[in-house]
């Protein structure tokens, strides 16, 4: 079994569609996704993550996205990692709020979960969240962004 085909098959999973990752979008979104599903414990491959320019970012994972991947593996997932998936479809919602799309919305919560257990002191949720505005201007909803940030208080213990 590939990393390609369990990204793929994991990208269905979420997010209810055929990934194209020569689609800026859809490689946005399989960055936080997996980095999400690596917070919760599930692992999609060998993959650190950084903070770059879009949030938490793997380079591994960027190169395995873009890779050629022929659909003719069959993949079954875990029950840890369904679960995993479940948490993550649920995190990862778009509130009913245009100010953000749900790319953003996503980019906000991997962002957010990713200053919180790497940069900062979970407690620290209004340094969290004026770094999220500071690091990410067009991200500066404070109402969204603290139901973001409340939003992972309810899957992460920190």
């Amino acid at each position: 079994m590939s990393d390609a085909a369990v990204i793929h098959a994991v990208f269905e999973e979420i997010f209810g569609e055929k990934a194209n990752f020569y689609e800026f979008d859809d490689r946005l979104k399989a960055q936080k996704a997996v980095f999400l599903l690596h917070e919760l414990g599930v692992t999609c491959g060998d993959y650190s993550f950084r903070w770059y320019k879009f949030g938490p970012y793997s380079q591994q994972l960027q190169n395995t996205l873009l890779v050629d991947y022929a659909n003719d593996e069959n993949i079954t997932l875990s029950e840890k990692g369904l679960d995993a998936i479940r948490k993550v479809k649920e995190m990862i919602q778009t509130p009913h709020d245009p100010s953000y799309s749900p790319e953003q919305w996503l980019e906000a919560i991997g962002s957010i979960r990713y200053l919180i257990a790497y940069c900062y002191q979970p407690s620290a949720k209004d340094e969290v969240l004026e770094k999220l505005c500071e690091f990410k201007p067009y991200l500066s909803n404070k109402d969204l962004n603290l139901h973001a940030y409340e939003t992972l208080e309810k899957y992460f213990d920190n």
